[in-house]
């Protein structure tokens, strides 16, 4: 018990870069899609759109510096104390797919 006790400790430390690599990338997909959908009208203004390319770039930004920082945490640590990510990463997964089926289920009924 201790080993997994000890790797959900050193998963728990890395998660606010991967929240971080999260939200950046949403913020990137949200900025420039919808960038791309607010210029579709023949004309459409420009200067509506500076705000969503500007947090689809930070999103881009924010989601390239976690990565590196969390690419750099890994590396300096010792080989046989790197986490696998398993306890945390399955445990985020089945959280945000109970939460995607839950709001399926509340939004189609």
């Amino acid at each position: 018990m201790g080993k997994i006790f000890d790797q959900t400790i050193a998963e728990l430390k890395h998660l606010p870069l991967m929240l971080g690599k999260l939200i950046g990338g949403f913020a990137a997909a949200i900025g420039f899609t919808t960038a791309v959908i607010k210029t579709r009208p023949p004309g459409g203004p420009i200067k509506d759109i500076l705000l969503y390319r500007l947090m689809g770039s930070a999103g881009c930004i924010i989601f390239t510096l976690s990565a590196r920082s969390l690419k750099r945490r890994l590396s300096t640590q010792a080989i046989d104390s790197v986490p696998y990510m398993n306890v945390l990463s399955w445990t985020l997964l089945l959280l945000f797919a109970g939460i995607f089926l839950a709001g399926i289920c509340f939004f189609t009924t």
